[in-house]
């Protein structure tokens, strides 16, 4: 390792070198107690990891360790936790595994309504479960939430599930996972309610409109904050755009989609980016107590939508 570059050893490849000018954080990725690699974060650039393995002998990576620190004093060593350790980089509160559980819950619901023969989503389904202009008349509040669940065909469960996948660790991450419940249900349910009021649809299905909130989330901390997001949520410029290309190529193919939802979802994820951005500093801290009850309140009212919708649907299947 030089002042102005390191060299990463790579298997059956010459070194990688990097510019010192380039690193913006150092992640410790911990096992048992023990330090068995380094993410090293890049501006804008994909993050790298170099493991112990990679060295000949463990004191090779040890003495590769203590250069690092010493080369890159403006680098702080931070501890990554790989081994089931839920507490956030950014955040002080403990982590959930919302994405999973969240993917998990939005599968099941589609396999119980789709149409067997089309493989989408069962009319009756749409019927029953959908928001529509009439939902608030007819007081159906359960279709709001129910209609986050629901996906039109498999092209749009897998579009949100990958999108989910790519945006939603780095958001949870970064505010913590009482947030995140919050600002997904806030931003879904208000591009569910925009849709019902400007859309020319008659049924308004998917999670996009709370995805789209998680994505301006992570794009807002991305711009204000991107030398101080280390490279375990950072993303390279290219995946954030795919991301972007495949929520508006759902909108142009997929019936019951449409952009004014990921609008509405969208803007609420920027005004809370906002409002965090200029009242707390990176790290964020926990989350309050009442924010942690509204959170389970609010996933539990969207989980009994669920239920509901449910309910009915299965009744007439």
């Amino acid at each position: 390792m030089s002042s102005e570059a390191i060299h990463l050893p790579r298997a059956l490849l010459p070194p990688k070198i990097i510019p010192t000018r380039d690193i913006k954080s150092l992640e410790a990725i911990q096992f048992r107690g023990a330090t068995v690699g380094i993410l090293i974060g890049r501006l804008g650039a994909t993050p790298r990891i170099v493991e112990r393995e990679h060295f000949l002998a463990p004191q090779d990576f040890d003495e590769f360790l203590v250069e690092l620190t010493i080369g890159l004093p403006h680098v702080p060593l931070a501890p990554k936790v790989a081994n089931d350790g839920r507490r956030s980089a950014l955040s002080g509160d403990r982590k959930f595994p919302i994405i999973g559980i969240l993917s998990i819950i939005l599968c099941v619901t589609y396999a119980l309504t789709l149409d067997p023969l089309s493989f989408e989503i069962d009319n009756r389904a749409l019927e029953l479960g959908a928001l529509t202009k009439f939902s608030v008349t007819t007081s159906q509040w359960y279709r709001i939430p129910a209609a986050f669940f629901l996906h039109s065909s498999p092209a749009h469960l897998f579009v949100n599930l990958f999108s989910f996948a790519i945006v939603g660790r780095g958001v949870n991450s970064i505010i913590g996972t009482p947030r995140f419940v919050f600002v997904l249900v806030l931003s879904a349910a208000f591009g569910s309610i925009s849709s019902v009021v400007f859309s020319s649809y008659d049924y308004v299905v998917g999670a996009s409109g709370g995805l789209m909130g998680a994505l301006a989330i992570f794009v807002s901390f991305s711009l204000a904050c991107h030398q101080r997001l280390p490279g375990s949520v950072s993303l390279p410029p290219q995946l954030v755009m795919l991301v972007v290309g495949l929520q508006l190529l759902s909108d142009a193919v997929t019936s019951n989609v449409d952009i004014v939802s990921h609008i509405g979802g969208g803007a609420v994820g920027a005004g809370y980016a906002v409002w965090l951005i200029k009242s707390h500093s990176l790290p964020i801290p926990a989350a309050s107590t009442g924010s942690r009850l509204l959170a389970v309140t609010l996933a539990c009212a969207y989980i009994a939508g669920l239920c509901t919708f449910l309910r009915h649907y299965l009744s007439f299947v």
